[in-house]
């Protein structure tokens, strides 16, 4: 009975003699189209189970927030090339003078004339014939995807300009205007999520902020308005006076700057020398502060060589304009 098992050939797990080469041949042919089958098989059933989700999720970016910080004036026109305004100033004294006197000293009246240049911001969009058709067939609205992105890159770009200006292309922003005074303040804010000084200390540096604006312009400018960095702005809001006390550090610089709007800016952090955060303290109006944006975004006539479409984007931007500086104060956090 042993014997006679010993003798009989080699069978394969698929009833084939392994002991030719033909066999070995057919053998390995069989093992493949079943290891094929399994994987197509493999893959019909995964995308049989597949759902895909109707709603269309966008990648979010932070809020662009220049035209809430600054009134937006749209004045001029999408054919001018600068915006200029006359400021008005006087030169001379009066004095004490007899009944007989001839020499009455002359007061002066003197204009000087300020211009924003006004520059072009631009990108494009476009998509193929093929590419309309596929987003039909998928049920996408492609040319409004993508003259969302052309629009949302443009204001992108405003944004920063409207903060820190180009110095290369003659525009000046907020933070980057040469008549703006600049002061450091005295104590630092917070220093790793805790409070790193005394309350006292935390309103004298808000003090320097907004009433040394007050003082620089003799009674002349008070401020409604600071920009802070988020985390510092986020730091008042929920850091307690103590720990018996409910009221939080910004509700009570509420108290002490009544009329002072409290506002963050994520354009502060790291806007300073050496990466330091800032603080802006302004008037806040359509007299001392603008954004000048004479043409807004436009999207031009489409573009097709019979295959392809593009879409050319435009804006005309000017900067911000600030007519009195003296009204304005940016303070270097430690």
């Amino acid at each position: 009975m042993t014997a006679a098992i010993l003798d009989r050939p080699p069978v394969a797990s698929f009833g084939l003699r392994l002991d030719t080469k033909e066999n070995i041949q057919r053998t390995a042919i069989a093992a493949a189209s079943v290891s094929h089958l399994d994987a197509g098989e493999g893959l019909f059933f995964a995308r049989q189970l597949e759902y895909i989700v109707p709603q269309l999720y966008q990648v979010k970016y932070a809020e662009q927030r220049a035209r809430v910080h600054f009134p937006v004036s749209f004045e001029g026109g999408n054919g001018i090339k600068t915006i200029t305004y006359r400021a008005i100033d006087r030169r001379g004294k009066a004095k004490i003078v007899t009944n007989w006197s001839t020499d009455f000293p002359r007061v002066n009246v003197l204009a000087r004339e300020v211009s924003n240049k006004v520059v072009s911001l631009g990108d494009s969009y476009g998509y193929d014939f093929q590419e309309i058709r596929s987003a039909a067939q998928a049920n996408t609205p492609l040319e409004q995807l993508e003259a969302n992105a052309a629009q949302m890159a443009i204001t992108e770009l405003e944004n920063s300009l409207a903060y820190f200006g180009d110095a290369n292309a003659n525009v000046y922003g907020a933070f980057n205007n040469p008549s703006v005074p600049i002061t450091y303040a005295a104590y630092p804010l917070a220093l790793g999520g805790t409070l790193a000084v005394t309350v006292d200390q935390v309103v004298s540096v808000f003090n320097t902020a907004i009433n040394g604006v007050l003082v620089t312009s003799r009674g002349v400018e008070r401020v409604n308005m600071i920009l802070v960095p988020l985390k510092v702005w986020t730091f008042l809001s929920v850091t307690r006076l103590g720990s018996y006390n409910d009221r939080t550090l910004m509700e009570y610089l509420e108290k002490v700057f009544p009329g002072v709007v409290f506002d963050w800016c994520n354009e502060c952090s790291g806007a300073g020398p050496n990466g330091q955060d800032i603080m802006f303290s302004y008037v806040r109006d359509d007299m001392h502060c603008n954004l000048l944006v004479p043409s807004d975004f436009e999207q031009l006539p489409v573009f097709s060589d019979g295959a392809t479409f593009s879409v050319k984007c435009h804006e005309r931007f000017a900067g911000v304009r600030l007519p009195y500086p003296a009204s304005c104060l940016l303070t270097i956090l430690q």
